[in-house]
């Protein structure tokens, strides 16, 4: 099997644990389990802040300056609604160092600040 392609299914399988952990509002415990297998922050919890980040055009604007190029930004922007949009920037995730994922996370917490701050459980 393609390592990829194992890395993707072991992510998604992740995704899935984390999801349920955090319906049943143990986002303490998925944050923890995710945070032993060395996920970033924005990673951990993917499928919540695509869901619920409210301002996601000031962060694509943030974002365009020095992480997003204009075709990428002008593809996102193009998406019909912020969900779509999040979904579009974090297929852009996985070609991105630690450096742009840590930028992206400082975006997103100026932006929507009390949902990164209940993410991180305060």
């Amino acid at each position: 099997m393609d390592l990829r392609v194992s890395l993707l299914r072991k992510d998604f399988a992740l995704d899935v644990r984390l999801k349920k952990l955090q319906k049943h509002h143990l986002l303490g415990v998925a944050e923890d389990l995710a945070a032993d297998i060395g996920q970033h922050f924005i990673e951990r919890f993917r499928s919540v802040l695509i869901q619920r980040t409210r301002e996601v055009n000031s962060v694509l604007d943030d974002l365009r300056t020095d992480i997003l190029s204009q075709e990428q930004y002008d593809a996102i922007r193009s998406k019909g609604t912020k969900q779509e949009q999040m979904r579009e920037l974090y297929d852009l995730l996985p070609g991105w160092d630690q450096e742009r994922k840590d930028r992206v996370y400082k975006t997103l917490k100026k932006h929507n600040e009390s949902l990164i701050h209940e993410l991180h459980g305060k």
